[in-house]
């Protein structure tokens, strides 16, 4: 009795001057994988108090779990105004957490998200405070993928995937991809409903029954639910499912059970090495699924932060940012978190570890680890079999894997011909230009606030309103969701951007112009219906610029109409027979916009110069952050910028550096033989400022006796070719 007694006194002595601070943590989880979440919650939670075990003040966490199938915006709403919870983990998937970042982020309140790994998500919330992703991009997935079905030696890829945040991942990043590696795209399919899906599986058993043995096409398969996993499986062939790889979707506790072929895939993986699988069948005798250690991981984060803010004082949110920040010696492990715990009582600043990698972030947005790691799996027998972990990590990656993917990608930036030969054009007379918003929505500002970018530059640059024929909606300078009413920029206000909704001529209405009759402006065919149209001949320049959505061979056409490639072609051939231009430049900037540039091939005087290939979508790349709207795509922000910086730039230069400015999509320029040298001809032309103070007609055979130069500076004695030139400290353009 007195041994109990004493063994009484000893723990009453030692919890005096122990407080354990409490904090509520929300975790949302798909429920029909609840017991797996939450028995790997338990053990992390153990972890956590093990770790801190004889400190004064410990932290503890409290779990409230919610069904994120079950809930909407109100769900995660509340949560977010919930004064008692702190922080909130998941949910699990890319839609579910797009939803719950738009809630959390309106009270800025802490959010970590697992493996929600939407590239379009991480980029708009990258440059919030609060929230955090604890797995690299979509992209990084991709990326790996094509990689490793070239490794199998296989060079055709077909992608299918959803219409929805967690599909645009791969619907963004695989054409570009396929073009980086130097694949060739067969198909790019993006459903929106299950009649949708099983077409396009329709349309790739198609390419792979036309296929010889020898080159039988692969597929990229990104279902936007497991439920669309189980069609593909009722639909294809044991030789075909041969050939699918599958993204994380595919890789699921309850698919196994639902599929009848084999197949193979990437997902979000534990780093190599940590031991955490072998630990977890040991202690629960089942394999663990492929998002529980990440959440050990986010509740892992969560314990740090919460001692570093109940140590300084800050936001959880700048607790969260001190506590990936440290780069302190560190023995803690995820299973072991005694010296972590302990310098952070103590004031220090660790390098923290998880299971899923360092966890080192990015440090401008701490957004997102630097390096993720990847499980390379196949499906057989019913289960899941880890053939190897990949990464983008050089030091971790395997090296063999690298080098010949090193060796495969090759820089695509299209070699231009300085040996072009230029044609003998008409006299330069007058300049038109044609500026198309081409949508028509809010959540699109971003295509008529570039157009109208895009029309004070000409105007800069001597264009009038009579030459210049603007196409636009015109329904987002006072849309409701303006918070800047008459006002439209294409850098944030908030950033010293200029309101390019000033003194503007807006000649036409979208939806005024019937669809295929742009043709009529061009043509001059004015009438009540068109009374503003180019009064152009073989004399005039043209210059067009459209903004807009498209797909391969289709042009959007605000939100129900699409102007295909061949009516397009048709117009224009229409247009040259009619003799309404010298040269025509068309500068595209829509998903896909390549697939316009292929038809425009052959028509001679014109050029065409994209935002994207056939094969892949452009990008948005610059985010209101007040309105969270995107204000303008990366393309015509570096075509604006090059020809402010040098309104004489030659169309070769202007070509290079849109390409190299324009992040996410290959820019690219068409029909260079039927134009002219480019390395000889400027954008100038299309400039009425830069004609009118400089560029002159010369008379054939009538040069005087000063010295030419081209546009590289180098001296000839007379141009051999139509082009222009420098002589006497100004430029000409000489007609041969």
């Amino acid at each position: 009795m007195k041994r109990k007694l004493l063994f009484i006194v000893v723990l009453m002595a030692l919890s005096i001057g122990v407080h354990a601070e409490k904090y509520k943590v929300a975790i949302a989880m798909p429920k029909a994988q609840q017991t797996q979440f939450e028995r790997t919650a338990q053990w992390a939670l153990q972890t956590i108090a093990a770790g801190q075990a004889g400190a004064s003040d410990p932290v503890e966490l409290e779990l409230v779990w919610y069904d994120e199938d079950v809930m909407a915006k109100k769900d995660y709403q509340a949560i977010a105004n919930d004064p008692e919870i702190i922080a909130m983990i998941g949910p699990k998937t890319s839609v579910h957490a797009k939803v719950a970042a738009t809630a959390f982020n309106s009270k800025l309140k802490t959010l970590l998200l697992p493996v929600a790994t939407s590239t379009e998500l991480q980029r708009i919330y990258s440059a919030k405070p609060n929230v955090f992703f604890l797995s690299e991009s979509d992209m990084t997935l991709s990326y790996l993928m094509i990689g490793g079905i070239l490794l199998h030696g296989m060079n055709h890829v077909s992608l299918i995937t959803s219409d929805d945040v967690y599909g645009q991942s791969f619907s963004d990043w695989f054409g570009y991809t396929m073009t980086e590696i130097g694949m060739k795209t067969d198909m790019v399919g993006i459903y929106r409903s299950q009649e949708e899906l099983k077409t396009l599986i329709e349309q790739w058993k198609a390419i792979y029954d036309s296929s010889t043995e020898a080159a039988k096409p692969a597929l990229f398969f990104a279902p936007g639910s497991e439920d669309d996993g189980v069609l593909l499986d009722g639909m294809v062939s044991d030789a075909q499912a041969e050939l699918v790889y599958c993204s994380d979707m595919m890789m699921s506790a309850t698919l196994p059970a639902k599929l009848s072929h084999k197949y193979k895939g990437l997902a979000p993986s534990l780093a190599p090495g940590v031991g955490f699988s072998e630990a977890y069948r040991e202690k629960f005798s089942d394999e663990p699924v492929n998002t529980e250690a990440a959440v050990y991981d986010a509740l892992s984060l969560v314990a740090y932060a919460a001692v570093v803010q109940q140590r300084t004082g800050v936001g959880l949110n700048k607790a969260m940012v001190a506590a990936i920040d440290g780069r302190d010696a560190c023995t803690s492990t995820w299973n072991d978190m005694t010296d972590a715990f302990a310098q952070l009582h103590a004031g220090g600043h660790p390098d923290v570890k998880g299971i899923t990698g360092a966890l080192d972030f990015d440090i401008l947005h701490h957004a997102a680890p630097l390096y993720s790691y990847y499980s390379m799996w196949h499906l057989e027998d019913g289960q899941y079999w880890i053939e190897q972990i990949v990464s983008r990590n050089r030091a971790d990656a395997n090296p063999e894997t690298l080098q010949e993917w090193d060796k495969l990608r090759a820089s695509q930036e299209q070699q231009l011909n300085e040996e072009q030969e230029d044609f003998n054009y008409p006299e330069l007379k007058d300049n038109w230009a044609l500026v198309i918003g081409a949508s028509d929505t809010w959540d699109n500002y971003r295509h008529q606030a570039d157009a109208l970018a895009i029309y004070q530059l000409l105007k800069r640059h001597g264009y009038d309103d009579d030459h210049i024929v603007l196409v636009l909606a015109d329904n987002i300078a006072y849309d409701e969701n303006n918070i800047y009413p008459g006002e439209v920029y294409v850098k944030p206000k908030s950033e010293g951007g200029e309101n390019v909704y000033h003194d503007v001529k807006v000649d036409y209405r979208l939806n005024d112009i019937p669809l295929g009759s742009l043709r009529k402006i061009i043509l001059g065919e004015r009438s009540a219906e068109f009374p503003e149209v180019f009064d152009a001949d073989e004399h005039s320049n043209i210059f067009m610029y459209w903004c807009g959505h498209a797909n391969r061979g289709k042009m959007a056409w605000g939100s129900d109409q699409q102007l295909t490639t061949e009516t397009m072609k048709g117009g224009w051939q229409e247009i040259l027979a009619a003799r309404k231009f010298r040269k025509f430049f068309a500068a595209i900037d829509a998903c896909y916009s390549g697939s316009i540039g292929e038809a425009f091939e052959g028509i001679p005087g014109l050029l065409c110069l994209t935002a994207a290939n056939a094969s892949e979508p452009s990008k948005a790349d610059m985010l209101d952050p007040d309105m969270q709207i995107w204000l303008s795509n990366g393309f015509t922000r570096a075509f604006e910028q090059i020809i402010n910086r040098q309104p004489d730039v030659k169309m070769r230069d202007l070509y290079q550096g849109v390409a190299r400015l324009t992040t996410g999509s290959h820019a690219s320029i068409y029909n260079e033989g039927h134009y002219g040298n480019l390395f000889h001809n400027t954008i100038a032309e299309f400039l009425p400022d830069q004609v009118a103070s400089g560029i002159r007609e010369v008379v054939n055979g009538q040069p005087d006796s000063s010295y030419w130069f081209d546009l590289q500076g180098r001296k000839i004695a007379n141009p051999t070719r139509s082009g222009v030139y420098i002589r006497s400290n100004r430029k000409y353009y000489w007609s041969k």
